[in-house]
C-alpha cells in the first residue's frame, strides 16, 4: 500500500485556481467512481471544501492523480502542477492529522474541517471507494485528532471563517444593530455568519437559497425573511451587506446588477463578502466606488491576532 495525501489548498494555489477544481456535490459520486476506476487506484476519498481540494487514496502511481484531476476539469496539467502537492505514507498521514486538527486550516484550530474531513470518508464508504486500508487510516486520523485537539489546547479559542468575517465587517461599519444584511446560501458557513451577526446584535435579515425550503428554515431562525434565488435582483438595494456562499458554478452577480442597486439605494454604501469557491460574485464589482468587496482569501489579513494567540 502506498498511501498518499495530495491536492491544493489555500496555501499553494491562489482562488483562481482553487475555484477550478472545486468538486459541486452533485458530481462527487461520480468523480469518487471515476477515480476508483482507474487502475493505478485502489480505494480512495476526495475532500473538497472553500479552501481546499485533497485527494486521499492507495495507489501504484501517485503521479497520475494530478493529471487526472486536471483531466476531470478539462484543465492543462501545467496549470495544476505548480500548486499541486504529494505526500506519500508517513508524510501523507501527517498531513492528514494537520488537516483534520485544523492546523493546517486558513483560521487555525476551527473544527468545521473535522466534520467536512468525517463527511468526504462517509460518502466514500456509501460510494464503495473505501475498504480496509484507507477504513484503518481515516479511523486512525479521526481517533488520533479527538487527542489532539482536548490535549494541545488548539481547540479552546477557535477561529473560524465565520468569526473572522464578522470581524471583517466590524472594520467597515461602526454599529451592526442597524445594517440589513443579505445572505444567499443556507449551508454551514453562511448558518454560522448569520449566527455571529446575530449575535452582535443584527436583527435584519433577508434569506435566500436554491432550496426555498432551506431559506425559509433559515430565516425563521434568525427571524428574517426568506426569498426566491431568482428574486435577489429586486431585494439586493435593501442590503447593507450581502454574504454569499452558495455552491453555484458560475458567478451570478455582477457589476451591472451592483449598479441598478446602488442607483436604487442613492449609493449608499455597500459590503460583499464572497465565501463561494468557485466565487458567486463577479471581480469588477469591486471597482465600483461605493462597495467593499471581499473574498475568502482576503479573510487571512484579519487573523493575525488570532494566529498569535
Amino acid at each position: 500500500m502506498v498511501f498518499v495525501a495530495c491536492g491544493l489548498n489555500h496555501k499553494t494555489a491562489p482562488l483562481d485556481v482553487r475555484e477550478k477544481v472545486a468538486l459541486p456535490i452533485d458530481r462527487q459520486d461520480l468523480l469518487l467512481s471515476r477515480l476508483a476506476s482507474l487502475s493505478v487506484v485502489k480505494e480512495a476519498a476526495i475532500l473538497s471544501t472553500c479552501n481546499r481540494t485533497e485527494i486521499y487514496c492507495d495507489t501504484d502511481d501517485p503521479n497520475r492523480i494530478a493529471s487526472w484531476l486536471a483531466h476531470e476539469h478539462q484543465l492543462s496539467p501545467d496549470l495544476l502542477l505548480p500548486y499541486f502537492y504529494t505526500h506519500q505514507n508517513q508524510q501523507g498521514i501527517r498531513h492528514t492529522l494537520r488537516v483534520a486538527s485544523g492546523l493546517d486550516s486558513m483560521m487555525l484550530g476551527e473544527p468545521q474541517i473535522l466534520g467536512q474531513l468525517k463527511q468526504a470518508y462517509q460518502q466514500a464508504c456509501r460510494v464503495g471507494t473505501i475498504k480496509n486500508n484507507l477504513q484503518h487510516v481515516f479511523q486512525y486520523v479521526f481517533s488520533a485528532t479527538k487527542r489532539i485537539r482536548s490535549q494541545s489546547g488548539i481547540g479552546k479559542n477557535p477561529i473560524s471563517i465565520a468569526s473572522v468575517a464578522v470581524q471583517l465587517i466590524g472594520q467597515i461599519f461602526n454599529d451592526y444593530k442597524p445594517l440589513k444584511v443579505f445572505i444567499i446560501g443556507s449551508g454551514e458557513t453562511a448558518t454560522l455568519v448569520a449566527n455571529y451577526l446575530q449575535k452582535k446584535g443584527v436583527t435584519l435579515f433577508i434569506i435566500a437559497s436554491r432550496t426555498r425550503e432551506n431559506a425559509q428554515q433559515l430565516a425563521n431562525t434568525l427571524t428574517g425573511e426568506s426569498v426566491a434565488i431568482g428574486d435577489i435582483p429586486h431585494y439586493l438595494s435593501q442590503a447593507d451587506i450581502v454574504i454569499s456562499a452558495t455552491t453555484c458554478p458560475l458567478p451570478f452577480i455582477n457589476k451591472g446588477l451592483v449598479e441598478y442597486a446602488l442607483h436604487q439605494r442613492s449609493n449608499s454604501p455597500m459590503f460583499f463578502l464572497d465565501l463561494a469557491v468557485p466565487r458567486d460574485i463577479e471581480t469588477d464589482v469591486g471597482e465600483l466606488e461605493a462597495v467593499h468587496l471581499y473574498n475568502i482569501d482576503d479573510l487571512q489579513a484579519v487573523t493575525g491576532k488570532g494566529l498569535h494567540e
